[in-house]
């Protein structure tokens, strides 16, 4: 799930500061080192970064997978099922 995680991000991407189509996805920890600095849980992280202006965004990974997972769910019309009333 990973991969296809990181691929659509990178291609459904829209930069918040320079509005550029597209995005280097990149997955990155944050080890403990790095939570003195950051005020971020240890943990792991997608960072997608404007393909144009460099602007970067990070993602708690275990999230982004869900949420890409859920929004193809609701894309493909074979998993959606029809409530009927009683």
């Amino acid at each position: 799930m990973r991969h296809g995680c990181k691929d659509q991000l990178a291609r459904e991407f829209v930069c918040p500061k320079c509005h550029g189509h597209g995005a280097h996805v990149q997955e990155v920890s944050v080890g403990r080192a790095m939570v003195n600095l950051l005020p971020l849980p240890a943990n792991s992280y997608l960072a997608v970064t404007c393909g144009l202006c460099g602007y970067t965004e990070f993602y708690h990974l275990a999230i982004a997978e869900k949420v890409v997972e859920s929004a193809s769910e609701l894309a493909d019309p074979r998993k959606l099922t029809q409530k009927t009333d009683p």
